[in-house]
Order: structure tokens, then sequence, then C-alpha cells
């Protein structure tokens, strides 16, 4: 993991993320069109490809800078107060279906550990190769946790097409994408971003959000729905000589300073990258190992009845809401406890008693609790690791510990 963190640069203020999006958030929602394994710079169709390196580039330096991937419907649930976001959102969002979606962008969207949305063109699901079918739609939607929204039936203009015909675009899409996916979509992408106040409001009947297309491409949570969400394709990237640079220059969160070494601001966990085994301590009563280089990685040989990973001496407040996250997966897809109590006897819980339910890939866990009263600067996080078998491995990485407000 990044040993760095930095300060970020909201567009022209200057200031520190802090855990949690808020009405002063801007997300950019970036749109991928063909990703292709070589790309010939004359090709006619070169402004809407983009090879995988320079994919690689734009999904490294999102991770880089500390961006997590949302849904629209993430998105959704944040604007009617539903949820917290963190500090630094995006939506990436793959145009039409394109089978290049799930054969090249999703191992490289699945290596960043980011979920993507599917702008679906409902009339073209498996009509050729260069479209996904339904199963494979399926797969990112129910394994993968992506999102499939409407794309038109047919790729039409919205705008060229009368009150009636559009209707059939916009209910026709949201069947048949009910029918094929069990999911009925609450957003709709325009194709070509042909959009008018007319036809922004006619799609506003039938979705809670219409996706539309701005030179900004960010989105602002005090935007009322009625002006729809906004986005920035990604078309033309490839042709930059520099794409990296280029792609930096189209981000709302720039690295600009160097404040810290393996620290997150506002995270009071120490070296959440493990970046070697400082501050970390393992212990079992059974036998197994601990190793630190990037990741926590803890094998178990033999199981015992207490085996577990803390760091101790977190200073905690009382009465105060805290968020802790972090990416955890198990081989054999075993529990984890995560408890955060008093690190001395008499081992008083300080609020936070969890069973997390893993699986054998990489994932994101996110838990909200509140301390109690007697909650101090002696606190002990512990990962209990006993519901495993012989030779299950634990990974775990990047966790954060902040308090919010609510």
């Amino acid at each position: 993991m990044k040993k760095l963190i930095y300060i970020i640069i909201l567009l022209t203020c200057l200031g520190i993320a802090y855990g949690f999006a808020d009405e002063n958030t801007l997300i950019p929602q970036l749109v991928f069109h063909d990703t292709v394994l070589n790309v010939n710079l004359n090709d006619s169709g070169v402004s809407w490809t983009l090879d995988v390196a320079n994919t690689e580039i734009v999904l490294k330096t999102l991770k880089d800078l500390n961006y997590c991937s949302i849904t629209f419907d993430d998105f959704l649930a944040f604007k009617n107060g539903s949820k917290q976001l963190c500090d630094r959102p995006v939506i990436l969002v793959f145009d039409d279906g394109r089978k290049s979606t799930y054969t090249l962008a999703y191992p490289l969207m699945k290596k960043y550990g980011f979920v993507g949305n599917m702008a679906i063109i409902a009339g073209k699901v498996g009509i050729s190769n260069a479209f996904m079918s339904w199963a494979e739609i399926n797969f990112l939607e129910d394994t993968a946790k992506w999102l499939g929204v409407c794309h038109s039936v047919d790729h039409v203009s919205m705008t060229s097409l009368n009150t009636t015909n559009a209707e059939i675009q916009y209910v026709v899409c949201t069947e048949i994408l009910y029918n094929n996916t069990g999911h009925k979509p609450n957003v709709f992408v325009f194709p070509y971003y042909s959009v008018n106040d007319n036809a922004l409001q006619q799609c506003l009947q039938y979705y809670t959000g219409c996706a539309t297309n701005t030179s900004d491409g960010y989105m602002q949570k005090n935007i009322p729905l009625s002006k729809g969400f906004y986005r920035t394709t990604l078309d033309g990237l490839q042709k930059q000589n520099n794409v990296a640079e280029k792609f930096l220059s189209m981000l709302p969160y720039k690295t600009v300073n160097i404040i810290s070494n393996n620290v997150t601001p506002g995270n009071i966990v120490k070296n959440p990258g493990f970046d070697g085994k400082n501050s970390w301590t393992f212990y079992t009563n059974g036998k197994g190992s601990f190793t630190a280089s990037g990741k926590g990685i803890i094998k178990i040989i033999t199981i015992g009845t207490n085996t577990q990973l803390y760091q101790y001496n977190i200073p905690l407040t009382p009465n105060t809401n805290y968020n802790l996250s972090f990416y955890t997966k198990s081989e054999k897809s075993a529990d984890m406890g995560v408890r955060i109590l008093k690190h001395t006897s008499p081992y008083n819980n300080y609020g936070l008693d969890w069973k997390v339910d893993l699986t054998n890939e990489w994932k994101e866990y996110s838990k909200q609790f509140k301390t109690n009263y007697n909650a101090k600067n002696d606190a002990r996080l512990m990962f209990w690791m006993t519901e495993g078998t012989a030779g299950e491995t634990y990974s775990i990485d990047n966790i954060r510990l902040v308090s919010f407000s609510k």
C-alpha cells in the first residue's frame, strides 16, 4: 500500500478529506466506451476507445488518489440521506453493454477494487460478439456487484423522438432489463448525450435520475434530481500524448503536497496499509503466522480458541460516532469478528462487536458505531479469527477508523 497520503485540492479550494462526502463534494462521473487490447491511432473509431494499458493508468490513478467507486444507486441513496459516501467518490460508467466491458475492463476493475455501472442498450444485448450476453450482465450485477442502467432500446437520440416514441424507449428498456436481470433500473443514460429540457423532464417521469453530459462532469448533492446526473466522457483520451497527465487534469481531487507518512487524514489507525508489522500484534494459542508487506496476511496452521490481530492504545472519544472500514478476504470464506474494547482487563467493550461474513475475494467492509461513555485512549482494535479451519488464510488491508458528526 502507499506510504504517502496527500493534501487534495477541490478545484480552486484547498482542503483535506476527512472520511465522508458532504454537500460540497464534487463527484466525477467518468464514461468509458470500448476497451481494446491494442489501438490504431489512425482508426476512425479511436476517439471512443481506450486500450487496456491506458485504462489501467486511469484506474491506478484513481486508486492512488484514494477514490472509491460508487454506483448510481449509491448516489441516489446519498441524495436522499440514507447512505454515506467516502470523501472521494467516483462513478465509473461503461457505455452500451459492450463485450469488452466483461472481457477486458472487468478484470482491471476487479484488480483495483472498483465497481462499475453498465449503461445497457437493451435491444442489443447478445445480438453479436460485440455486446455482452444476459449471463455476463447478470454475473457483473449479482457477483461483482455492478449496476445495470438503461441506455435506451435502440440507442436513438431521444431529442429526435416525439413524446409517444420516447415513452416506448423509456418503458420498454426498463421492462427488458427487469425481465432479464430481476433488477429494475432507476437511472437512464441519454444516448449521444442528446438531451433538452423536454427530454429530461419526460425521462424523470420514469426514472429517479437521468444522466446528461456537461463539460465539467461533476455532480453535487445540492443539485436537484430534476437536473439529472452530469458526466464526462473519456472519449479522445487515447489520442493524448500524456494520458496520465490529461486524466489527472479532469479530476476534482489532485495530489498537491505530501503531509505525512503512512497515515490517512482523520484516520486514527497506525500503519493502516501494513508496510511492515509496526503497530500490529498477532497472537494465537493455536499455530499460525502473520506477515505484512503491503497487506496483512494471517495463515492458520492449527486452530486455536484465541487467534487475533490487533492494534492497541487507539485514542477514542466517548459518545462519538465512528466509521470503521477495511478490505479483507479469507481463502475458505471463514467469518471474522471485529471488536473495539479496552486493551487491558476487564476488556470492556467500547461500542463495536461485529461479525463479518467474508468471501474469498477482496471486498471493502464498513461499519458505523458510537462509542460508549467509558471509551478512552486505551482501545484495542481486534480482528478475531477463530471460526476458520486449518489451512485458512486471511488477508486484510487499508484499515480506516475515523470519527464523524451526524
